[in-house]
């Protein structure tokens, strides 16, 4: 039997999300100059009952009229209440709803009727990832209704001003916010991070040949779940923020989602690179800055500042406008897993007669598609112009070959990501132990350090053989053990190879040699045949220095 496939109008269109919300307050604490309250109020009518939605209302400890900003948080995630207050001391209201259902180590939790259990995450089953029916019979379509009704509650309250409530959707959440931006009336714009559809299309990337199996079930959760089909239906001003290595989302085919949006509707799009999950400091602060400027109507015209790329003599050049301000522009070769890319920042080159500002690229490999995208401050606002993909001829570009044995050299603290397995803050804010950081070392050579431990990302260049070395320089002022890492398939069906190493104090730098035919798994089986692997991590038990890693 064919499912009922039904657009986003068809299954919102008879949705009330006006029903008498019945509030109550559980608790109340106040903590300095903010108080934190956690409520319950009601949901929508499911014919046996209605849902009493919990969420942490937060604000200043006063009556004053103010903004607000609607948090939904992952699926899973718990309310990161650290976050709430940081957004409360800039003087906004926030509420942050726990659609997640019942836990058996909470005293308060959302209640949904028995007649549809799977909107407890724990007992989702299949209706979190399958349309058995309708999707109104999914996970997805109950836990955005409690999120429409946590709008209805900020709009209701006399100390929120009704026409400036924000949301902020964090993956899982982004999701969500997709469908409240476009079916919600009343937002005054909404910060989507992380999220942004296609997982009918997990591992069938845009640059490959590869395309999912599809069947009426796919079309109908497309259809009816999915942030592509919801985008051009998007009533307020959107705010995306993502990293361009993400291993939840698909890089490429977000900004497929963000071209969706109607060009009425203002939609500006921001890409930390070479980040696997965090989002960096400029990211962040563009949430508060996006919300200010809507606030304040100074919300900028959205602009693209396209990259063009030209080249000459095997050379490459990248090319965009002149403008104001910082700009840097970012390059790639279109590895088919955007996970596994590594992003350049090119170097500025003046500008050419025409008024145009030119980038130098170095490029190590040919893959076929080039990439790049341009990274700019508008009005403080940091936006990502699209991505520019092109084909390079081989024959006609040049390649350095000894860069391409490079991992790390001084300077390029850009290839760098931390190596961190814990979730950032919030789901999405990098934490400073997170962050790469460049410090003086002996003789006054700088090298890196992340808390976390670092990673690089060496796109299958290299293969791990019997007669491969990994070389680097290492400063370190107490003894130290640290492990190497090689990954091969990167954030999905990983296999790593290990290696430990020991060294003493010394005042200078230490040369690291590294033979791969030494690399073992944690069963301690050596590799058997040649790999190309993707990433390369370095950890240490103590503060330590890097610098110029090199395979030879």
């Amino acid at each position: 039997m064919a499912k009922a496939i039904l657009s986003p109008p068809e299954l919102w269109q008879d949705f009330d999300d006006t029903l008498p919300l019945e509030p109550v307050v559980l608790q109340e604490t106040l903590l300095g100059e903010s108080r934190v309250q956690h409520v319950l109020f009601s949901g929508r009518d499911t014919g046996a009952g209605r849902p009493r939605i919990f969420a942490l209302f937060a604000g200043p400890a006063d009556d004053e009229v103010r903004p607000a900003i609607l948090i939904v948080p992952d699926v899973g995630a718990r309310i990161d209440e650290t976050y709430v207050l940081s957004l409360v001391k800039q003087g906004y209201r926030v509420l942050a709803v726990d659609y997640y259902g019942k836990r058996a180590d909470a005293e308060h939790f959302t209640q949904y009727p028995d007649v549809i259990p799977y909107a407890n995450y724990e007992q989702r089953g299949t209706h979190a990832d399958v349309v058995e029916d309708t999707v109104r019979e999914t996970s997805w379509y109950e836990w955005t209704a409690a999120i429409r009704y946590g709008k209805s509650f900020l709009s209701a309250r006399m100390d929120v001003e009704s026409d400036h409530v924000f949301l902020l959707g964090i993956r899982g959440g982004a999701e969500i916010g997709w469908q409240v931006v476009a079916f919600s009336e009343g937002l005054a714009g909404a910060a989507l991070i992380s999220g942004a559809g296609w997982e009918s299309y997990r591992n069938c990337f845009k640059y490959s040949d590869t395309t999912p199996e599809m069947n009426d079930e796919r079309f109908s959760w497309i259809a009816g779940v999915e942030a592509q089909s919801y985008a051009q239906y998007a009533k307020c001003p959107v705010l995306f923020l993502g990293a361009t290595n993400d291993v939840e989302f698909c890089f490429d085919r977000a900004r497929d989602t963000l071209a969706r949006v109607n060009a009425e509707v203002p939609v500006y799009g921001d890409f930390t690179p070479n980040s696997t999950r965090g989002i960096d400091k400029t990211g962040c602060d563009n949430i508060l800055s996006f919300f200010d400027a809507i606030c304040e109507h100074r919300l900028p015209e959205k602009r693209d500042l396209p990259v063009t790329v030209e080249v000459v003599n095997g050379c490459v050049y990248l090319y965009t406008d002149d403008a104001e301000g910082d700009i840097s522009v970012w390059y790639s070769c279109a590895t088919v897993d955007p996970v596994l890319r590594t992003w350049h920042k090119a170097v500025y080159d003046g500008n050419t007669e025409e008024g145009k500002r030119r980038y130098l690229v170095t490029l190590t490999d040919k893959e076929g598609v080039f990439l790049a995208y341009s990274r700019f401050k508008q009005n403080g606002l940091c936006v990502s112009s699209p991505q520019t993909s092109c084909f390079l001829q081989e024959q006609s570009v040049m390649v350095d070959a000894a860069a391409s044995r490079i991992v790390y050299a001084e300077g390029k603290t850009e290839l760098l990501v931390p190596a961190e397995k814990e979730n950032p803050v919030a789901g999405f804010v990098m934490g400073s132990a997170n962050r790469v950081v460049k410090k003086g070392g002996a003789n006054k050579i700088n090298g890196v350090t992340c808390g976390t431990g670092l990673r690089f990302f060496i796109g299958k260049r290299l293969p791990l053989d019997q007669d491969r070395i990994l070389m680097m320089n290492v400063f370190t002022q107490a003894d130290l053990r640290f492990t190497v890492t090689f990954i091969y398939g990167f954030g999905r069906e990983e296999v790593r190879y290990y290696q430990q190493k020991t060294l003493s104090r010394m005042n200078g730098w230490q040369k690291v040699c590294l033979e791969c035919k030494s690399f073992k798994r944690e069963n301690g089986m050596p590799f058997k045949e040649e790999i190309f692997p993707e990433a390369v991590v370095i950890e240490g038990d103590g503060e330590h220095l890097i610098n110029n890693v090199l395979w030879i």
